[in-house]
């Protein structure tokens, strides 16, 4: 499902008041609904200012709020990033639409945030801004006065070379790009006065004006923006000179191309090294602080997560090397989170982050998405593109890749080397439960050795997840209910007996999914789902066991960590399973979902578990009604 594709085009609907505005001295002036009125608040005059979007929110098929026609050239919103919208409104509507103007613009603004949408800014633009942003497919922008496409890559390599620059990151997302430049090890706008970005069509010609210029490697053809192509060319400014390696990558949103600044040395100036580099950044641009990321706790809480799981994820992330693998059956959202992992990393738009996708299931901000084409008739042809994309990315100046599902030897080998030069790599395992996750990858498909697996900083993170269904609040069996049930009342009996007399939980929290349902959860018993995982960050000790062969002593270390208290929240060297049964336990969800991760008969409780759970002592045995 895209981003929007679960939004309903608005029809009507009440907002919330909004603050009145403050009356305009100008016939034409529309003043900001809550905001200050036109003609005091800036005015965007040049379509350069606002040309960073993706989608246009309010016109054409899947709209998501539908604006009047009468009104459709003076109100627009589009969408720049993950959940952020930029509004823009006319300064120059006639008097007479600016009462409804004003009405819809407040509707807009009260849809979005209904929607969990956050509008980052809400602007007023002349008609002539309005209109090119409507009609606007990426053209190159008319206000753009650098030259030809030549001209303009040749300043944009002066800027970012007197910058003390590395790599430059020419991203296209959309209509819209951004030039970005990698100094000392973190990436930021190119400092052109405009937050490095550009229209579309400037950035894909001047790429393509200097990969065509002079070419030397092994790309014999022009450049082309959907093919993963490379090459060198040489420079010469007026403070440097060299070679620049382009690499380029075809992507969802359009292509991203990567040029390293390979430095030539100059008598009495050392390679890649200046005395003082004439540094040079964007007014308000700033380095993000290290914990800077979307508020990662309440997203992975509504996810399921545990608090102590929370803190795991995070820590893993500020390491921001070695492999973080999800594993987990199909449909246990494991996509899902490691788009939430990506876009909750501390300091996100400082990284260059890719994804090898086959297919792209998720727009993730800030993230340049790839996919591979298969072959469905000849796999050796989808091993070859496979090949061509890892071989580019090493050469891509990245901080993270995520290959999806590692499921052969080339992903597995990819994210190994990865992590051996200190990058992140992210993926998808497909087993049952995380002591399976190093056979999985050390077994003859992907192939990796045990010692590869286990050398230091290779591992970073193991999480195990699935998503079990939460039951209906409304017509969900209490205790007595459930055994006054002649239909489950002996399964059910012999379930909590189990619960008490061998795991030492409490019952009488416990609810059951109702046969048949209610219309509320329409006859299912239940109503969504919520996740339950186990996770660890490999330690020495864990290596070793698994290094030599022993992993049924890694799983006993890891539950060594236990708190032993199956009814606290402290997930910390507990299974999946005792997961579910603090939820079965609180009655979210029915206590038989616990049998798709372990039977209650076979879970064998941990020696610290065991000991925990006797003090709490045992319950009498139930006596079924009937």
């Amino acid at each position: 499902m895209g981003l929007f594709d679960f939004l309903r085009p608005a029809t009507s609907g009440r907002t919330a008041a909004a603050k009145k505005p403050a009356p305009a001295r100008s016939k034409a002036a529309v003043p900001a609904s809550g905001a200050k009125s036109a003609e005091s608040a800036a005015v965007v005059k040049e379509f350069s200012e606002v040309s960073d979007f993706s989608r246009i929110l309010t016109q054409g098929e899947g709209a998501m709020y539908v604006v009047p026609e009468s009104l459709s050239s003076y109100l627009i919103a589009v969408h720049t990033a993950a959940r952020d919208v930029r509004v823009l409104r006319s300064c120059e509507a006639p008097q007479a639409l600016v009462p409804d103007l004003n009405r819809i613009h407040r509707a807009l603004l009260a849809h979005l945030r209904q929607a969990g949408f956050v509008v980052t800014q809400d602007l007023v633009a002349t008609d002539a801004v309005i209109r090119q942003v409507r009609t606007n497919p990426g053209q190159r922008s008319s206000n753009n006065a650098k030259g030809a496409p030549l001209e303009l890559f040749e300043q944009i390599v002066d800027l970012a070379e007197r910058s003390g620059a590395s790599d430059i990151h020419f991203e296209v997302r959309g209509n819209a790009a951004q030039v970005r430049v990698r100094i000392d090890g973190v990436l930021e706008p190119l400092a052109n006065g405009g937050g490095g970005r550009y229209a579309r069509r400037d950035i894909v010609d001047a790429v393509a004006a200097g990969f065509n210029s002079t070419r030397k490697g092994n790309t014999g053809s022009q450049y082309e923006e959907s093919i993963f192509c490379d090459c060198m060319i040489g420079f010469d400014t007026s403070t440097a000179s060299g070679q620049l390696r382009f690499q380029n990558f075809p992507g969802r949103l359009g292509p991203k191309c990567v040029v390293r600044i390979l430095r030539a040395e100059r008598p009495g100036r050392a390679v890649e090294a200046r005395s003082q580099p004439e540094r040079q950044v964007e007014s308000n641009w700033r380095p993000a602080p290290r914990a800077e990321a979307r508020p990662f706790k309440q997203i992975y809480a509504k996810a399921g997560y545990a608090q102590s799981h929370i803190k795991l994820l995070r820590s893993a992330a500020i390491a921001g090397k070695g492999m973080i693998l999800i594993a987990g059956v199909t449909g246990s959202g494991k996509t899902t989170s490691l788009k939430n992992f990506i876009e909750t990393l501390p300091g996100l738009h400082e990284k260059a982050i890719f994804t090898v996708e086959t297919p792209i299931e998720y727009e993730i901000q800030d993230c340049h998405q790839m996919e591979v084409p298969q072959d469905q008739l000849d796999e050796a042809v989808t091993q070859q593109n496979f090949a061509k994309v890892f071989k580019g990315l090493m050469r891509g100046d990245l901080d993270v890749c995520s290959v999806g599902e590692v499921r052969d030897g080339m992903t597995g080998n990819f994210l190994l080397q990865m992590s051996e030069t200190g990058h992140m790599g992210m993926g998808t395992v497909h087993i049952h439960m995380l002591t399976n996750i190093a056979p999985r990858l050390t077994n003859k498909d992907i192939g990796l050795t045990r010692q590869q697996l286990t050398s230091p900083h290779i591992l970073n993170l193991l999480v195990y997840q699935a998503l079990v269904p939460m039951l209906c609040k409304h017509c969900c069996l209490s205790l007595e209910e459930a055994l006054a049930d002649a239909e489950i009342a002996e399964e059910i009996a012999e379930l909590v007996e189990l619960s008490r007399s061998k795991l030492f939980v409490p019952t009488d929290g416990m609810r059951f999914r109702r046969p048949g349902g209610c219309q509320h959860c329409k006859g299912r018993g239940t109503m969504g789902r919520r996740l339950v995982a186990e996770m660890f960050q490999p330690d020495r000790r864990w290596l070793e066991l698994v290094r030599s062969g022993d992993d049924y002593g890694a799983l006993a270390h890891y539950r060594s960590f236990s708190d032993g208290d199956l009814c606290s929240d402290n997930m910390t060297g507990k299974v999946v399973f005792e997961h579910a049964l603090l939820r079965a336990i609180r009655g979210e969800i029915d206590p038989r979902e616990c049998d798709q991760f372990e039977t209650f008969e076979r879970f064998e409780l941990s020696e610290a578990t065991l000991n925990h759970q006797r003090q709490r002592g045992t319950s009498p045995v139930l006596r079924v009604a009937g």
